[in-house]
């Protein structure tokens, strides 16, 4: 439902309330823009548990999994993490030399505007008033 949630860090004045809070994230869960229902994937409660026993959400519980991982489950997610890591530092570097792209383009007359094709990598330019596409930049509009 959602693709990328938002942080939110959420602090009460007792224990007791952290966790009634934290009961009613896990119980009724929150809602995107579009009113879908989702439960939230990176729940983490730290303190003092309430009622004195520690749940799934407890930070040391956590942790204390983490650290009982064997060797090559931890390399195996370490592995996958710097695989992720790197597709997404390919694709930021993708996006910004398209933002660059974009910009050279600009400033442009009014009713026109640019794309990026969908196939090679080339800038398309749209003239609204008059209703055509170019692959040729239209004249820059005077400073001003």
């Amino acid at each position: 439902a959602v693709r990328l949630a938002p942080r939110l860090l959420v602090a009460a004045s007792s224990n007791a309330a952290v966790d009634s809070l934290l009961e009613r994230v896990i119980s009724g869960k929150f809602k995107d823009r579009r009113g879908q229902a989702y439960q939230p994937w990176g729940i983490v409660r730290v303190g003092s548990a309430h009622r004195g026993e520690p749940g799934e959400y407890d930070l040391d519980v956590k942790v204390r999994a983490l650290l009982e991982l064997p060797g090559p489950e931890v390399q195996r997610r370490h592995a996958e993490i710097s695989e992720s890591l790197a597709a997404l530092k390919h694709r930021v570097q993708q996006l910004q030399e398209e933002i660059s792209l974009l910009q050279q383009a600009t400033p442009l007359p009014e009713g026109w505007e640019v794309r990026l094709s969908a196939g090679p990598r080339r800038l398309e330019f749209h003239d609204h008033v008059n209703r055509r596409a170019s692959w040729e930049p239209p004249p820059r509009p005077p400073p001003g």
